[in-house]
């Protein structure tokens, strides 16, 4: 009995350590692109411009950047030689989900949520972003997101966040607490 025990402790060591070497080296391999000083861009997030990168549906990776850039660009800070049949020097706005599909044959763009925005550490657009996407900032119920949506409807964008205060229901102190969610 001692003799199987043993056997059994050995076999789930060894798994361990399988397991521990499956895992350590996409987490080193991610480290080493991360932090590699060759290209500053590699897994930034200090810009406020915001782009994902996904091919057929799976998401590659993140990337933020102080501007808007172009299609190229946002594909080279991955370095992808994965280039899509549309032009690539289109300037993207800012927070797109850029999907490739079919071997590049096409590709779609989107909003990357408001919920995605908020976990990445970045804000919300108040300015184009739908109801549902003001939701994810914390404070901002069905309610208050409504009357967002319905006073820039209203009086068109919003030219300063100070604005939110002439929204029904947001005072100072909300827009103060909101700020730190929201953009231009």
């Amino acid at each position: 009995m001692d003799r199987e025990q043993n056997s059994i402790a050995q076999s789930l060591l060894a798994l361990i350590g399988i397991i521990s070497v499956c895992v350590s080296i996409p987490l080193f391999s991610a480290a080493i692109r991360f932090f590699n000083p060759k290209d500053s861009l590699q897994g930034s997030l200090q810009g406020e411009c915001v782009y994902q990168v996904a091919i057929d549906g799976a998401m590659i990776g993140t990337r933020s950047f102080a501007d808007p850039i172009s299609l190229k660009e946002l594909l080279k800070s991955f370095d992808s030689s994965f280039f899509p049949n549309e032009p690539v020097s289109q300037v993207l706005p800012c927070d797109s989900l850029v999907n490739l599909e079919g071997s590049g044959a096409s590709l779609s763009i989107s909003r990357i949520s408001g919920t995605q925005l908020i976990a990445l550490g970045k804000k919300i657009s108040i300015n184009s972003s739908s109801k549902e996407d003001l939701e994810a900032a914390p404070g901002i119920g069905p309610g208050m997101a409504e009357r967002i949506v319905t006073y820039r409807s209203a009086i068109g964008a919003f030219q300063s966040l100070s604005e939110l205060e002439h929204v029904s229901g947001i005072g100072p102190k909300k827009s103060r607490e909101l700020k730190q969610f929201l953009k231009l």
